[in-house]
């Protein structure tokens, strides 16, 4: 009886590691994750195991409104998405940009993250380690807007400044700043103007495997923001995930979760001439 049990067992376990391996070569296909030697593979599976298992624990006992899926992060600790690590704030701010334009023109345009990178030390920003989205306005109120993506193409680390060698499209004349703390200033700015950037708290391993539902996280710090992203809309139902689309939905009302209000900010925007 005990060497048919340890059997069973053994063929339980071995199902379990075959399974696991599937998972693991279906999502390095799925992402098209390369890796440059054996042990560099090995040290990414281990970290995409652990980031696994937490996942597995957190969903499996969540009492909350929001659970967690293995995305194309899965495999990376902290800061390594790319080897511009910290450029959030650029991809916020041009986002505003394009949604202000349209909401001006009527047109869809990509804007040059890269650009801001490359060109906003002067106005405070760190390139690749940090910045706000209100230098990126300022830096696109004087120099008459941004180039197109097509004409500066994002490169992932910062480079020389190279607008003088691209034609500006979107001119931006002005910034607005929403009220500190105040998500009904943050509320009223999104039915008046649009997209506006804001700042969070993406500190959490669930912010970086949120999948889908309200995120509302108790360990959130609503002043220690170090995450740029585009506030889009406000309402009571659930749309896209993030895991699939790219857009999350975070709580509203629950004393600035994770401070979305507390650095939110948006350009005005007037079609090029």
């Amino acid at each position: 009886m005990n060497q048919c049990w340890w059997f069973l067992s053994l063929l339980v376990f071995v199902r379990a590691v075959s399974h696991l391996e599937q998972q693991w070569h279906s999502w390095k296909e799925r992402h098209g994750k390369l890796y440059m030697d054996i042990e560099e593979e090995h040290q990414r599976r281990n970290i995409w195991l652990d980031n696994l298992d937490k996942i597995e624990k957190f969903n499996n006992g969540a009492t909350g409104n929001f659970s967690l899926a293995i995305n194309q992060f899965a495999d990376l600790v902290k800061n390594q998405g790319s080897h511009c690590k910290q450029s959030s704030w650029a991809f916020s701010a041009v986002a505003a940009i394009e949604g202000q334009y349209y909401r001006e023109t009527g047109q869809l345009v990509t804007l040059s993250e890269q650009q801001l990178i490359d060109c906003t030390t002067g106005f405070g920003n760190a390139g690749c380690h940090g910045g706000r989205m209100i230098n990126s306005f300022k830096y696109a109120i004087k120099n008459g807007g941004l180039c197109q993506e097509s004409d500066y193409d994002y490169l992932g680390y910062k480079w020389h400044c190279m607008s003088e060698y691209c034609s500006s499209v979107a001119h931006c004349v002005d910034y607005t700043r929403v009220k500190i703390g105040s998500e009904v200033a943050l509320l009223d700015a999104i039915y008046r103007a649009g997209p506006v950037s804001v700042g969070v708290d993406a500190t959490n391993y669930h912010f970086q495997f949120y999948s889908d539902g309200v995120y509302a996280e108790s360990g959130c710090n609503s002043h220690s923001l170090n995450h740029g992203m585009l506030l889009v809309g406000y309402g009571v139902t659930w749309g896209t995930s993030w895991g699939d689309r790219g857009y999350m939905k975070i709580a509203r009302n629950m004393n600035n979760m994770c401070g979305v209000a507390t650095a939110a900010s948006y350009p005005t925007v007037k079609q090029s001439d």
